[in-house]
């Protein structure tokens, strides 16, 4: 039976989300044994140990969801190879389950920026939430591994931290770590960026999709994509210059990211 008004979403999605969800709390929770077996983060204040924990999830979805983007976007399976034929108004549930994980983990983003940190972290946690829910609608579900992929920077961007917290701050590993950084995020999210949004919107506001579209919404989920773009330009900004002070003993760097 649809949940929520989107006509895919079941009771085992809508579990498979909720576990995930609560997974990613649990991380959360749980990473204080890990932690512990590092001296920075025994002496480090409540907020860093907190942090901590926060870039240990995102860490993990970031593993999690690379290589799941990239076997979507490679697969041959006729399912899949169907829902690219039709990325908006199509379906595949080997796409659906994959999804899951990440809709949980992007709720938990959503909550936990809303807890601790700044609007635009609140407004990437909502509308990655907002837009893979929304795929069970089903809307926008072909592009599941494209802007899952955008999570590849996301594995040098939360090592990039721990570096710093261990004490690697302006090391050499730091520079490899930060060009891979720069380079992942570059070509994932804003080069393929450039190109995923003209794909997104040639799909999107073609003549049969805005026909069986409720009027604004195509323009609706366009902002929403153009949202994230626009943040993706002014994190690349701030990290370019957060890294040139970390190699700058003077002025060291400190942020989320």
């Amino acid at each position: 039976m649809p949940l929520l008004g989107l006509a895919e979403l079941d009771g085992r999605y809508a579990a498979a989300i909720l576990a995930s969800l609560a997974g990613s709390f649990a991380v959360q929770l749980a990473f204080p044994a890990i932690g512990s077996q590092f001296a920075s983060y025994r002496n480090a204040s409540n907020r860093t140990k907190r942090d901590w924990a926060i870039h240990a999830v995102a860490l993990l979805h970031a593993l999690y969801a690379t290589p799941v983007a990239i076997s979507l976007l490679r697969s041959e399976h006729p399912s899949t190879v169907a829902l690219r034929n039709d990325p908006i108004l199509g379906f595949d549930p080997r796409t659906a389950w994959f999804a899951t994980v990440s809709i949980g983990y992007f709720a938990w983003d959503a909550i936990v920026s809303a807890m601790f940190y700044g609007p635009g972290f609140i407004l990437h946690g909502v509308v990655c939430f907002a837009i893979f829910l929304n795929s069970f609608r089903p809307h926008c579900h072909g592009f599941a591994g494209i802007f899952l992929l955008w999570e590849l920077s996301t594995i040098p961007l939360n090592i990039n931290w721990f570096l710093d917290k261990t004490g690697q701050t302006g090391s050499t590993l730091q520079m490899i770590n930060g060009a891979a950084l720069l380079l992942s995020f570059f070509g994932v999210r804003l080069a393929m960026g450039v190109w995923s949004t003209y794909y997104f919107a040639s799909s999107l506001f073609s003549d049969r999709v805005r026909a069986k579209m409720a009027p604004g919404t195509p323009l609706l989920y366009f902002a929403a994509l153009m949202s994230l773009n626009c943040l993706n330009v002014f994190w690349f900004r701030a990290m370019i210059q957060s890294l040139r002070k970390r190699f700058d003993k003077s002025a060291p760097a400190k942020s989320k990211q």
